[in-house]
């Protein structure tokens, strides 16, 4: 659910495309607004990035600005779908991103979910075939 993060004493907010509780998620349900400083962050936030030119793995400078407010709400893993405009949504990638320390750090596996891995493009896929 998209909500707004608020972190009143660091002077910072942040609005994700999706916000996911996998813990005390019944005391946040239903709110547009979250207060950091009452309640604990989400496990994982969802951001939506579309880019000008064709995907390539992002370098720090490209991460989403957003991600080091993330960061420092103590958002323990992020999800960042790119995607470049103009194309098909399924020839994006998911990029998996684990907070150490200050930062995001980009993993293959989910933190949440250990058994989901991060995806590559459509157009990567090889061709699958049936048998019997």
């Amino acid at each position: 659910m998209p909500a707004l993060l608020i972190h009143q004493s660091l002077q910072c907010a942040a609005e994700s495309n999706g916000c996911y509780y996998f813990e005390d998620q019944v005391s946040v349900q239903n709110q547009t607004e979250i207060d950091l400083t009452v309640f604990a962050p989400p496990g994982l936030a969802i951001e939506l990035t579309l880019l000008n030119t064709s995907f390539k793995k992002l370098s720090a400078s490209e991460v989403p600005s957003i991600f080091s407010v993330y960061a420092a709400l103590g958002i323990p893993e992020v999800w960042c779908y790119v995607g470049e405009i103009g194309k098909h949504l399924l020839q994006g990638k998911l990029v998996m991103y684990h907070l150490q320390a200050d930062h995001y750090v980009e993993r293959s596996r989910s933190l949440n979910f250990p058994f989901l891995r991060a995806i590559v493009p459509y157009s990567s896929w090889s061709k699958v075939t049936r048998s019997g």
